[in-house]
């Protein structure tokens, strides 16, 4: 029997949401997910491997780290001029012990790589610093989805657990 792609996606999310470890674990990787999505495209798809270490080391869910990656790829291309702009800010400001443009005029004297190099310093910077505070801010919405749907669920057992006592109790 063939599965429709929405009735799986239904399943993954159910699963997903009765996953133990609660919402914390949940909130957690969902925002590893998307903080690792901003850099994911600027590194030529390598970031994408830093989810594993991520999840583990914060203990968050490996599942929903694949959600916030995916969420990541609809929000991404609304933020990316963003990024590119906040990282060009950054990148020619000349803070002490972050010397960007140094490392890039000793290391790679040429002019067209300078450009490139420069561009790329930029969005990686600028989408590195949204990727965080992204995941930063999406950490509490995705806390409070996840435990607003367990409560509500737990209720629900609740109420179906007393009916089927009061059933048992006139029977």
């Amino acid at each position: 029997m063939k599965r429709s792609p929405l009735r799986f996606l239904k399943l993954k999310g159910l699963q997903l949401m009765r996953s133990p470890g609660g919402p914390r674990m949940v909130a957690t990787g969902f925002s590893i997910g998307l903080a690792v999505e901003f850099i994911t495209l600027i590194t030529f798809g390598v970031a994408f491997f830093l989810i594993f270490p991520l999840v583990k080391i914060f203990r968050g869910n490996l599942a929903s780290a694949f959600v916030g990656f995916v969420f990541g790829k609809l929000v991404l291309p609304i933020f990316a001029p963003i990024g590119y702009h906040i990282g060009r800010t950054l990148f020619h400001l000349h803070i002490r012990g972050l010397p960007f443009q140094d490392v890039i005029n000793m290391h790679f004297p040429g002019v067209r790589i300078q450009i490139v190099l420069e561009k790329w310093m930029s969005t990686f910077l600028g989408m590195f610093l949204l990727g965080v505070i992204a995941g930063l801010v999406m950490y509490y919405p995705v806390y409070l989805l996840y435990s607003t749907f367990h409560k509500r669920r737990q209720m629900k057992r609740k109420m179906k657990k007393e009916e089927k006592l009061k059933g048992k109790m006139e029977a």
